[in-house]
């Protein structure tokens, strides 16, 4: 008699609310899929999603709880999912975003990508009181826990006081749609399609304090001062207090570009194009428009906090997101270096974080459980 397949289930539920953790729900399922040694089962909400996913090896649940908010996915995944896994018989169920459950049928894996209601202030205080009561309990439950960076590894242990055996560290990768594009190419794209030349750029959300923007914009109007043809670009949704950082960028005039949301066609050519891509976030549980604008081959300066100098090696090109002047200075002396040379060293550091290796750990931690 042939002996059935392990079968692994990802809860997709909260695919829909963040950008970040779809691509990372797509991924995992993608590369546990791929050799055929697990049955891969996946749990989605919406069509568009479902539609993506048919290309793959999987089975896909549908979700027969239509309201997508928040909460009531927390009260499916406490009273309804838990039922699921019984009836697929799952062995092993992965939660690649923190949600709360009551009890699960079957080994469990949890994933934690940051702990940032610990580091920056929350204008929305009942639910960094929730996240506060909610993460210590989840994961006391979890068999096994998946951090993203060292750092979070640490800030797993130390703050929420998880043993140390049952926290790995899985790092993500770049999505493999984003690839260098030749200078000339990306800019004469980006002159054409934004009408922006010689730029510094931003992505992700606009929000404060966490991504320290305020910080970035009055950074980049010292470096104005003597680099008078560069402009400042920003690109992503709008978070807390964007409207306040979209008024402080206004001092800069024609010299600041607000695109909003960009695809990842458009992004390709923008992180190829900059001539430095800026990140002086305070807290990221793993950063990955740092490795993304590194494996497109874009100059590259963030801080030297958290996770961060973990994905990039160069000590020269982190700064004290806090320090006046540091972020200036360091972009008057990048623009002056050699692109040719950064460009290559990121280009082959950033090979070193993809989601085939991400895949390839992850298995290798599965197994510590079926």
């Amino acid at each position: 008699m042939e002996r059935r397949k392990k079968r692994i289930l990802i809860n997709g539920r909260f695919s829909s609310h963040h950008f970040a953790i779809r691509n990372v729900i797509f991924n995992i399922t993608k590369h546990l899929s791929l050799d055929g040694g697990y049955d891969v089962y996946v749990v989605l909400n919406k069509d568009s999603e479902i539609e993506e996913f048919k290309s793959l090896d999987v089975r896909i649940v549908t979700n027969p709880c239509k309201a997508d908010s928040a909460a009531m996915n927390h009260l499916y995944t406490m009273f309804v999912f838990p039922f699921i896994l019984m009836k697929y018989k799952i062995d092993l169920v992965i939660y690649p975003q923190i949600c709360i459950y009551l009890f699960n049928p079957c080994r469990s894996i949890l994933y934690m990508h940051d702990l940032i209601e610990y580091y920056v202030d929350s204008q929305n205080w009942k639910k960094m009181l929730f996240r506060k009561l909610a993460y210590p309990y989840v994961c006391k439950l979890a068999d096994g826990i998946v951090a993203v960076s060292e750092n979070t590894k640490k800030d797993i242990i130390s703050i929420l006081k998880v043993r140390p055996d049952k926290v790995y560290v899985n790092y993500d990768g770049a999505d493999d749609r984003l690839a260098p594009v030749s200078d000339t190419v990306a800019r004469a794209y980006v002159e054409k399609k934004f009408g922006i030349d010689q730029y510094v750029f931003y992505i992700g959300y606009l929000t404060h304090p966490q991504k320290n923007l305020i910080y970035l914009i009055d950074e980049f109007e010292r470096f104005h001062t003597t680099h008078s043809d560069y402009s400042l670009v920003f690109a992503g949704p709008k978070g807390k207090h964007a409207e306040q950082i979209l008024t402080r960028a206004a001092r800069l005039g024609s010299n600041f570009h607000y695109l909003g949301k960009v695809d990842y066609e458009d992004l390709q050519y923008l992180y190829s194009a900059c001539e430095v891509f800026c990140f002086p976030s305070l807290y990221e549980g793993f950063g990955m428009p740092v490795l993304e604008a590194m494996a497109c081959g874009a100059p590259v300066i963030t801080s030297n906090r958290s996770s961060l100098p973990e994905i990039l090696p160069d000590a020269e090109w982190l700064i004290d997101p806090e320090k006046t002047y540091d972020l200036s200075v360091r972009l008057s002396d990048i623009v002056g270096c050699s692109r040719t040379e950064i460009s290559k060293k990121n280009i082959d550091y950033a090979k070193n974080f993809s989601w085939r290796k991400h895949g390839e750990r992850l298995k290798t931690i599965i197994k510590q459980y079926i």
